[in-house]
């Protein structure tokens, strides 16, 4: 195992939570996970085993970003390196501990690209609602307050277009790609289409072929693209004790 310091995975006001625990952290961003038997495991930011995985949209339908548009600038406005957004009506319930949620941007022509990716924090009420500092910087979060926040994001460099399409997801696996479609194909009953299973959706869940495709697709992009460095991510606003990367590559709480 790589050395490297030690962290603490707390949530952004203090409070304690199931990932409060104290955890080793490579010197390239991994973490060592401690497993039954003492024995140890390295997981790319935390990634393998997850116990759910989502698309989280970002955009509208009538504001679609060019694919031109520089990733770093696209973190730096949605803030998704630290906390994806849900509308005010829609609390995230579905989203646990330790899920992955990839980061997609709705872009032009229409298409959602994947840019991202980060491990979420399960929704809790008063701590994850966005407080007035948050719309002054963002005041587009008064119709999108509801956060799950995410720790160990990581992102393409470049440009969107450098991204991996959800197209390319739905054309390969159909009914396959997200979690209701396939449940809908298994029974017979229900919406199979994946292009109809996000609509107005903030999120969507993906299956297991999903998440290991996207997966896949996205390392492939960070070897041929490169990463958002640690330095790139620390200009980026942050929320007091939320994980974050430091020189070197690794992170702190």
């Amino acid at each position: 195992m790589a050395s490297g310091s030690w962290g603490r995975i707390s949530d952004a006001r203090g409070g304690p939570t199931t990932l409060d625990i104290p955890v080793p952290l490579t010197e390239h961003g991994a973490m060592a996970i401690p497993r039954w038997g003492g024995r140890f495991i390295i997981l790319p930011a935390l990634v393998a085993d997850a116990p759910q995985s989502f698309v989280k949209f970002f955009g509208e339908g009538d504001n679609r970003a060019e694919r031109t548009m520089k990733i770093f600038e696209e973190v730096k406005g949605s803030g998704c390196h630290w906390a994806c957004a849900y509308p005010k009506d829609k609390r995230p319930r579905q989203v646990e501990d330790g899920a992955v949620m990839f980061m997609g941007r709705l872009v032009e022509p229409k298409d959602t690209i994947i840019y991202g990716r980060a491990v979420a924090m399960q929704h809790q009420e008063g701590r994850d609602d966005a407080t007035p500092a948050d719309m002054k910087l963002r005041p587009w979060k008064e119709k999108w307050p509801h956060y799950i926040r995410v720790h160990h994001a990581e992102f393409i460099a470049g440009t969107l277009s450098n991204g991996v399409p959800l197209s390319q997801l739905m054309e390969e696996f159909k009914s396959d790609a997200f979690a209701s479609t396939k449940q809908h194909a298994a029974k017979g009953s229900g919406n199979t289409d994946p292009r109809k299973a996000y609509m107005r959706q903030a999120a969507v869940k993906l299956s297991d072929e999903g998440y290991n495709w996207l997966n896949n697709r996205l390392e492939a992009a960070f070897q041929n693209h490169g990463k958002l460095t640690s330095s790139e991510l620390e200009k980026l606003d942050w929320p007091d004790r939320i994980v974050r990367p430091r020189s070197g590559g690794s992170h702190r709480g």
